[in-house]
């Protein structure tokens, strides 16, 4: 996790990073026992560039805490996961960061989350909060712990920007999006960005879905201990955002650099490879430029059983070609120390 997170802070030099975050189940009996992943990625808010991990935790859950959660100290409560994968995230800028905004959906919509947040960040959170103002006041709620209460300030001044769907079709639910930022807010340009940013919240659901049917399928893995799981989903997470890389940037448009999911070391073994794998016709010769990551996606998508005839590849085709991409790279590597 360590090494993932460093290879991303590296990245994210000079950049506005959109650190996103969001939990996922892993494994649920139905008996009110399960295993939770709560992840973070780092999304370039220039080019839509996927950077790699920033932080993951895992949540062992167990029947009853819930009536519990109100009585017990925020520092001891699970919702505390939103506040500290952003002051993860806040490291960034100590990497070099522009700037940093985290996002999340409305689980994340908690007060000591908007009180509490590092000055580095900015926050964009989905709302509970059915207002229709564009400068908002939320008061400090109480708790059962009033010595902890009083650490947080009374209240937290924030802007509300709401995106509603004008005139959906009749069988569509309309979007309706209240979203709670630190950004000022002042122009439509300013309330078009956010929104924005907000969708791209997307990218970590399909990151999960990478992880389960969608690609690994992690959760029909058997291993019974939660330790040895949680070591294989941690790798799982890893290798799911790899792909996720390369199939955003299969049509190169944001020209994104191989670094990105490719060890620059590897790029004459991934030259000779996609040699290999081109054919006479233009659709088989691949049109992306060498040091680019579309070009090591157009490999891992050849090497996935993708022809280049028929659609985009997605990212089944594009695990399977990196599972052979990585198996290919071992043997060059063993062929260059021999």
């Amino acid at each position: 996790m360590a090494t993932a997170r460093a290879r991303t802070a590296g990245l994210a030099r000079g950049r506005h990073i959109l650190a996103i975050q969001d939990t996922t189940t892993l494994r649920d009996d139905g008996k009110q026992c399960s295993l939770n992943l709560h992840a973070m990625i780092a999304v370039d808010d220039d080019d839509g560039g996927l950077l790699g991990l920033v932080d993951a935790v895992f949540l062992s859950r167990t029947g009853g805490k819930k009536r519990q959660c109100a009585k017990r100290p925020f520092a001891e409560k699970e919702s505390r996961r939103w506040l500290d994968a952003t002051q993860t995230a806040a490291t960034l800028v100590a990497a070099g960061a522009a700037k940093v905004t985290v996002i999340a959906d409305q689980e994340g919509d908690i007060y000591e989350e908007f009180a509490c947040r590092p000055a580095e960040t900015e926050l964009l959170i989905r709302a509970h909060l059915a207002l229709r103002a564009r400068e908002v006041t939320l008061v400090r709620p109480k708790r059962n712990h009033p010595e902890q209460a009083k650490k947080l300030p009374q209240n937290v001044t924030l802007t509300l920007v709401e995106a509603r769907e004008v005139d959906p079709p009749d069988d569509v639910t309309p979007v309706h999006w209240r979203l709670l930022t630190t950004h000022t807010v002042v122009t439509l340009a300013d309330a078009c960005r956010l929104t924005g940013f907000y969708r791209q919240r997307w990218t970590i659901e399909q990151l999960f879905r990478i992880m389960k049917t969608k690609g690994f399928d992690i959760e029909a893995v058997r291993i019974a201990e939660h330790g040895p799981f949680e070591n294989l989903t941690t790798a799982t997470l890893i290798a799911a955002i790899q792909v996720l890389q390369m199939v955003r940037e299969r049509d190169g448009a944001a020209k994104r650099p191989l670094q990105d999911a490719i060890d620059p070391q590897d790029q004459p073994a991934l030259e000779a490879i996609c040699q290999s794998l081109q054919g006479k016709t233009d659709k088989q010769k691949n049109p992306h430029p060498k040091g680019s990551l579309a070009y090591a996606s157009w490999v891992c998508a050849r090497l996935g059983g993708w022809t280049g005839y028929y659609g985009k590849p997605g990212p089944i085709a594009m695990m399977h070609g990196l599972r052979s991409l990585n198996a290919m790279l071992r043997g060059w590597k063993l062929r260059t120390d021999v």
